[in-house]
């Protein structure tokens, strides 16, 4: 159950002038518990009491409480002054805000999804409205924002709601019936289980302390990269599009199989060989449609990978470079210096050759290009 004491409201619209407003929201259900993610506000849509609390927070002071609520604009609103549903959707902790005259950046942690029933909805909304009088819900008549609505406020934490870590599949089956996001693909990391909720995989880190999702994976080996999808209400299901920005990692799938109620999506990721370090941008995303193609129809995945090559193997490639070419300049008359019998030579010749030829084999075979 969530705590007593205060909390900091965050309402996340997605008017349709503002796309990449719904692409962030997508990330707020889908990226994993501990991912952090950046939201900014304008000073007008910020309570006082919320900027006041903005002002006493100071690293590393523990960081304070949060929830992610979606405002659902109605196509046929109760009133002139009415016109968002709200859905609290998952737990987060503000962990920095960066505050200036304009407005305020917040960059939270997520954290576990706050469960809502179905019959439970009105009720929470109605709670939500009554709970402070600031809400995003002022409306002028002619339907644009009036100056008291906010969409960050600091109030009392009196909801008390279930929370679950694992109550991903619950959360996009509410919210993949509202306005808005009816049309979207939910997707989120998973692992060789097919958990059926946001995990980072173990080859993945993500989104601690700040830090982007990065992948690191060795040349001339692969990993994959699994995906667990739900589909919107009105959405028709297609499997996420994968891109590199680099040559230095190619990508095979996606391989879909369907599950009970969702999809999983798989892809595998190849580094070529090489011998130097080297990185690329991998984004996996929904394709925006054809006559809309501003709009996000799903979260985006930005993922660093982060290319090395196998250090034990580039000191065994110079070894036996090195090894092959002194053991093929060994003759007779060092062999008899040394002390050792002049018969040898052969031996120490047909060493050398061999380690040389491995060398030169495994050299080349790590060339970029080779695969």
């Amino acid at each position: 159950m969530s705590g007593a004491g205060r909390l900091v409201q965050i309402f996340v619209s997605i008017p349709e002038a503002r796309p990449f407003y719904k692409r962030d929201f997508l990330n707020a259900c889908c990226f994993p518990s501990g991912a952090r993610l950046t939201l900014a506000f304008r000073r007008k849509w910020i309570s006082d009491s919320a900027l006041e609390h903005f002002r006493a927070l100071s690293a590393p002071t523990a960081p304070s409480r949060a929830w992610i609520i979606f405002c659902e604009e109605l196509r046929h609103p109760h009133s002139a002054t009415e016109v968002y549903q709200f859905h609290p959707v998952r737990e987060a902790k503000l962990t920095k805000v960066v505050s200036t005259d304009a407005g305020a950046t917040l960059e939270v942690e997520l954290g576990a999804f706050l469960l809502v029933g179905q019959a439970d909805i009105a009720a929470v909304h109605v709670k939500l409205m009554t709970q402070a009088v600031e809400h995003p819900n002022y409306k002028r008549v002619h339907g644009q924002t009036d100056i008291n609505a906010k969409f960050v406020r600091y109030v009392p934490d009196n909801l008390d709601l279930s929370v679950d870590p694992k109550g991903w599949e619950l959360a996009i089956e509410r919210l993949g019936a509202r306005n808005g996001l009816d049309d979207s693909l939910f997707f989120a990391f998973t692992n060789d289980a097919v958990t059926e909720y946001p995990i980072y995989p173990s080859h993945i880190t993500g989104g601690k302390s700040g830090a982007r999702t990065e992948i690191e994976i060795l040349r001339g080996t692969e990993l994959p990269i699994k995906l667990y999808g739900l589909s919107g209400q009105r959405a028709t299901f297609a499997p996420p599009e994968a891109k590199s920005s680099d040559s230095c990692v190619k990508l095979a799938g996606p391989y879909v199989r369907q599950y009970l109620s969702g999809y999983s999506i798989e892809y595998s990721l190849h580094a070529r060989s090489g011998w130097e370090n080297d990185s690329a941008m991998l984004t996996i995303a929904l394709p925006p449609k054809s006559e809309d193609p501003v709009v996000p129809r799903s979260p985006e995945f930005a993922i660093h990978v982060k290319v090395s090559p196998r250090k034990w193997l580039i000191a065994a490639v110079v070894g036996s470079l090195i090894l092959g070419t002194a053991g093929t300049a060994v003759d007779k008359d060092f062999l008899d210096a040394v002390g050792l019998a002049k018969e040898l030579a052969p031996v120490f010749k047909a060493v050398g050759l061999a380690l040389f030829a491995i060398g030169a084999f495994l050299g080349f075979r790590k060339l970029p290009g080779q695969g």
